[in-house]
């Protein structure tokens, strides 16, 4: 009824779980109460109304997770984070746990375009385009990335969902995702649509602080100075 509500109600279900009788007891935590909270603001914010999204346009977000690095396109505009000092906290997650972390981070650059909309997920990740379809997945780490995906969807009045696309259809994001890796600037150029020649890559590097942090643009910029050296 509510959409996105399963994501808030997987902790009351859990705890809950256990209880075999009426009476029966369970100490409630800080994650339960939490998930109260939500429901709370979400009525207070939403007044039980809810535009109907049957005929709302439908935007495509392709993403893709490395070990390094996430990379995700939306229309015209892309991103890269650098796990390492972009969030180094994803740098010991599952790379299931990256994808959907992915998910999050496009959310929180474009969720204010996709108001009123639905949007759909491009991803190679049989586990993350499950865990955006169902809202829910076995991990917390996943989870807590779930529920703000989730409340941004609530906020904004987007659904979400997800279709699995093969890695080697998957292109685009792969290479933002690689962009420190030897020779993915130039392919770069190619999937944008441009000619892939030394001139426009250097144009292209320039517009760089405008799909990543500093500190990810500075560690390509290393990263490309060190690779024309070899």
């Amino acid at each position: 009824v509510v959409f996105g509500g399963r994501t808030f109600l997987k902790r009351i279900l859990d705890t809950m779980r256990p209880l075999k009788q009426a009476t029966h007891k369970a100490k409630l935590d800080v994650g339960f109460q939490a998930d109260i909270q939500w429901w709370i603001d979400h009525l207070r914010m939403n007044n039980v109304k809810r535009l109907a999204l049957h005929y709302a346009p439908v935007h495509t977000v392709v993403m893709d997770a490395c070990q390094t690095g996430g990379g995700y396109a939306y229309l015209n505009d892309w991103a890269y984070t650098y796990w390492d000092m972009d969030c180094p906290a994803a740098k010991e997650m599952h790379i299931n746990e990256k994808e959907i972390l992915v998910g999050l981070l496009a959310a929180r650059r474009w969720a204010p375009f996709w108001a009123n909309s639905k949007v759909m997920f491009h991803t190679d990740n049989m586990t993350a385009k499950a865990a955006f379809q169902k809202g829910s997945v076995r991990s917390e780490t996943a989870m807590v990335m779930l529920r703000e995906l989730y409340w941004l969807a609530a906020c904004f009045n987007f659904e979400i969902s997800a279709v699995h696309v093969p890695g080697v259809d998957n292109c685009l994001p792969d290479c933002i995702s690689r962009l420190h890796e030897k020779g993915s600037i130039l392919w770069l150029c190619n999937l944008l649509g441009s000619p892939a020649t030394f001139q426009y890559a250097e144009r292209l590097i320039q517009s760089f602080p405008y799909h990543m942090s500093y500190n990810a643009f500075m560690f390509l910029f290393a990263q490309a100075h060190r690779n024309s050296n070899t």
